[in-house]
């Protein structure tokens, strides 16, 4: 299978009008997931990973990886960072059952994120982040404010996403960016980082935002 085929068989987790039960459905079927999302396909964990560790200095600070996949994150942050309080939160079972396997994480929750709360409690993680979880049927712009909750004050919660999606993604057109900054402007955070990178996936440029929770 040649990175083509690769990069459309990731596509069919994005495609317009896929509702979010569908996109985990689709997830559940991809258990070639792995192999496909290697780096040199794919860069959003380390990427994020290396977001992280320039903002967190705690090794021990409780982190929560938000649409974990099979915990390729989780690879970065203990491997190369040292990172070991991790939690996941997954709504795939099969890669779950993946992530569970390879033993990065204290906790994993299947819930979703969406505009209404998970079970998770308010205020439980110095860093939030999610890397790849932002997309057509994946978190809403509503699930920002969820993402925020579970931060605690002065945590610092990170997004990386291909940069086209903000555009593409009907979602998140004119509606994503001017949640951010309503939120900012609300006192509920505030902006450390709003970077472009090249070659996020496939080529394709990615974007990273930082926040702290005021």
């Amino acid at each position: 299978m040649n990175d083509t085929d690769i990069a459309k068989r990731n596509a069919r987790r994005h495609h317009p009008g896929m509702s979010t039960v569908q996109v985990v459905n689709s997830y559940n079927d991809w258990n070639s997931y792995d192999d496909d999302m290697r780096e040199n396909n794919y860069r959003g964990p380390r990427i994020i990973a290396d977001t992280v560790n320039k903002y967190l200095t705690d090794k021990r600070a409780k982190i929560l990886d938000v649409a974990a996949g099979t915990g390729l994150v989780a690879e970065h942050l203990l491997n190369r960072y040292g990172f070991d309080n991790l939690d996941a939160l997954e709504p795939s079972e099969t890669l779950v059952q993946i992530a569970n396997g390879k033993k990065l994480y204290t906790n994993i929750s299947t819930e979703l994120i969406t505009d209404k709360p998970t079970s998770i409690p308010s205020e439980t993680y110095d860093c939030v982040l999610t890397a790849g979880g932002m997309g057509q049927g994946h978190i809403p712009c509503a699930g920002l404010d969820e993402l925020l909750r579970l931060a605690r004050q002065g945590a610092f919660i990170c997004i990386v996403m291909r940069a086209a999606y903000l555009t593409e993604v009907q979602e998140y057109n004119g509606r994503l960016e001017p949640k951010m900054e309503q939120m900012v402007a609300e006192g509920r955070w505030t902006l450390l980082e709003r970077t472009i990178v090249n070659n996020y996936s496939w080529e394709n440029d990615g974007i990273v935002y930082v926040y702290q929770k005021m």
